[in-house]
């Protein structure tokens, strides 16, 4: 039971980067405007490519950060509460954390949301400046 609990952060993690796959490709999407008025005031093609997979990979890098924390917290009131509320009445374990499938788990985080920004971000790279402008 105390393996499980200390695998929780690496679950929550594969939730999140679920989430900010969608984040990022919605977030780019719905600022095609902004991102033609960049394009027409002088940033060039891969500028704007490399400021979308920036945004992507700080979104990224927040989301793991968060619940990594969020599931480290879980893990040790998990732990907790097994000390006192056990069926065998109580047990004494310390928190162990995954460490390595936590980083596994933080690259993979990495690459899955700059993996969904790739294609959206060469799409914008690739449009007129008037195109995008004129798609709001």
């Amino acid at each position: 039971m105390i393996q499980a609990a200390a695998k929780l952060p690496l679950i929550l993690l594969m939730i999140s980067s679920l989430g900010m796959m969608g984040t990022v490709a919605a977030s780019i999407r719905t600022r095609r405007f902004e991102l033609g008025v960049l394009r027409c005031s002088g940033m060039t093609r891969f500028g704007l490519v490399r400021l979308i997979l920036a945004e992507a990979l700080l979104i990224a890098l927040s989301a793991a950060i968060i619940s990594i924390g969020f599931g480290i917290l879980g893990a040790w009131c998990f732990v907790g509460l097994m000390r006192y509320v056990s069926f065998f009445g109580g047990f004494l374990s310390p928190l162990t954390i995954p460490w390595y499938y936590l980083s596994l788990g933080f690259a993979a985080t990495l690459l899955l949301c700059g993996l969904a920004a790739v294609f959206p971000a060469i799409v914008a790279g690739s449009k007129q400046p008037t195109d995008l402008v004129r798609s709001a």
